[in-house]
């Protein structure tokens, strides 16, 4: 295998093509050994992140991923810091109230345990987790109990709710679709800070595994 045909010199090709890692503002480190690829670093945002490890995975030679890619915070707080954000979140949700769920950080890495009743549930402790100050990952391990099984239209449901819950989103002008776990925004923003952090918001929701955006900046 000449060095051009290495599956980490083929992956780095291929995140330099991808419109929405730009490598010049990540630190992406790639290791490959026996069909796995690790991927760790930091990029600048969670779309970043996203793509980058899709279009690792597209690659015929990779056939699984460990992700130890992480967003770089917009701003450094520490482990107990950002758990106080996010217990405080939670405690204004009433929703989540009397909830088993336990919530660890490492390193700025959010860890969610327990269990909760449903889907919605789980989603909405996963979204309140992202949008938490200082936080570099989310890890959603709560267990639905009792098992729920998930569809198209509950996670297009489960998106609208959380931009409509997003202070600086104007769901209303917001179209979400779903085809299988693959999410559609349509409509109009106000602006591509908008258009992004909306993007942003349907790739926080779990169970989402790609995202169209679609969204025009009036």
């Amino acid at each position: 295998m000449s060095l051009t045909d290495h599956p980490v010199k083929k992956a780095m090709a291929a995140l330099e093509r991808e419109p929405a890692v730009n490598l010049h503002d990540s630190d992406v480190h790639l290791q490959f050994d026996d069909g796995t690829m690790t991927v760790s670093g930091e990029v600048p945002n969670v779309r970043a992140k996203k793509r980058a490890l899709i279009c690792i995975a597209s690659l015929p030679e990779v056939s699984g991923i460990v992700d130890r890619l992480h967003i770089r915070p917009a701003e450094t707080l520490g482990d107990d810091a950002i758990r106080d954000h996010l217990l405080a979140r939670f405690s204004e949700e009433s929703s989540l109230h009397g909830l088993d769920i336990s919530v660890e950080v490492q390193k700025g890495i959010i860890t969610l345990d327990g269990s909760v009743p449903s889907l919605s549930h789980k989603r909405l402790a996963g979204v309140l987790a992202w949008w938490t100050r200082g936080r570099r990952d989310v890890i959603n391990g709560l267990e639905v109990s009792p098992a729920q099984q998930d569809h198209a239209e509950e996670i297009a449901e489960a998106v609208r709710l959380v931009l409509e819950k997003d202070p600086f989103i104007d769901a209303g002008r917001i179209k979400v679709g779903a085809r299988h776990s693959t999410v559609s925004l349509a409509g109009h923003v106000a602006n591509a800070v908008e258009r992004d952090m909306a993007e942003d918001d349907a790739w926080y929701t779990f169970g989402v595994d790609d995202v169209i955006n679609h969204l025009h900046v009036l």
